[in-house]
Order: C-alpha cells, then sequence, then structure tokens
C-alpha cells in the first residue's frame, strides 16, 4: 500500500467519525457527496512517473535492507560475482574408491559400485585459454564448494558431498590446461560403507 491510498483511508475514516458524532438531520445530497470507499483508486499513471522521476522520494524496500555485517559480506560477494566478466570453465566431477582384491575376487567387502561406496571425489577443471602458471591461480576448498580464481576464468561450484578441505590435493597438467582436484569425501554415514 503506498502513501497516497494510505492519506485517502485515512482521510475516509476521519469523514465517518465526523458523520457519526454529527446528528442524523444531516441531508441526503450531503452524504452522496461525502467521501466513500469507492473513492480510493490506484493513483494515475503520471503521479506514479512524477514519484519515480523525483530521487527524494525513492521508496526504500525494508526486505532488502543489509541487518548486519554477514549480510553485507554476502551482497558484496553477490555484486562482485555479477559484475565479474570472466569465463566460466567446464568441470566433471567423478568418483574413486579403494578397492582390494577382497572387493573384486572374493566380494566379502561392504562395497559395491556406487557412489556411497566411494572415498575421494575428483572434479577436473578444463582451462584452455588460460597463460599463467598454478602459482598465480587462487583455488579455495571448502566443506560444502570449490572456488577456483584465474586471470582468465572463475569457477564457483557446490560440492554434491561435504568434502574434508584439510585431506586432498592438486595436479595441474599444463600441456592439457586441466587442474585436477582429488578430495576426501565427508559423509555421515561412511562407518556403514567402509
Amino acid at each position: 500500500m503506498d502513501y497516497n491510498s494510505v492519506t485517502l483511508l485515512k482521510k475516509l475514516f476521519d469523514k465517518c467519525q465526523e458523520n457519526g458524532d454529527e446528528s442524523s438531520s444531516d441531508s441526503e445530497n450531503e452524504r452522496e457527496q461525502a467521501f466513500g470507499p469507492g473513492d480510493i483508486k490506484q493513483p494515475k499513471k503520471s503521479q506514479i512517473v512524477k514519484t519515480l522521476d523525483n530521487p527524494l522520494l525513492k521508496k526504500v524496500n525494508v526486505d532488502n535492507t543489509i541487518k548486519s555485517m554477514d549480510d553485507l559480506e554476502k551482497q558484496q560477494m553477490n555484486d562482485e560475482e555479477l559484475l565479474d566478466t570472466r569465463k566460466h570453465p567446464e568441470y566433471k566431477i567423478t568418483y574413486k574408491q579403494a578397492v582390494t582384491t577382497e572387493d573384486i575376487y572374493l566380494q566379502m567387502g561392504l562395497k559395491t559400485p556406487a557412489t556411497a561406496s566411494c572415498e575421494d571425489m575428483i572434479v577436473e577443471v578444463r582451462i584452455p585459454d588460460e597463460t599463467v602458471g598454478i602459482d598465480q591461480m587462487d583455488l579455495t576448498v571448502e566443506e560444502d564448494k570449490i572456488e577456483l580464481k584465474t586471470p582468465i576464468y572463475r569457477l564457483k561450484l557446490m560440492l554434491p558431498h561435504k568434502v574434508n578441505p584439510q585431506k586432498g590435493r592438486a595436479e595441474y597438467d599444463s600441456t592439457s590446461k586441466i587442474l585436477k582436484l582429488t578430495v576426501k569425501m565427508n559423509r555421515e554415514y561412511d562407518f556403514v560403507n567402509f
């Protein structure tokens, strides 16, 4: 509800109170001329344009206001991502499990070919146009995401499973321009599968 609608509603209530306080000897013509619910309507388009053109009458959306420093940091990070013009590289996620002869030949282990029995997640990122080495790439591995920043590419990848950021390794093949990350998965029910 905008300001004009609120003021019109206030006028309606004020008229009703005045009519209720006066004696009932009012004529029918005065009641017809009184302000009624049908008189409340949307402002005309010309009024809307005038309020939008005036920077002093700018509306503030209460839902989008920043309430804490965390919200401010998140808003700044979102703004950076929107303004970032770097390319998004292609990536591929595969899984790896450590199998022994018991698992393959005797089938005595609890492992299955499913990804639930895999210990490691391998993320291969193709960055074919990149000219810098691994020392100028910024790689951040967190429990639920991987972020890679290079001069040409930027990847922010939410992982399908939680990983242990302390147990992992990264390899960069400069001839094929592929960055290979191997990280240990950290799942709640791993004791059942292993």
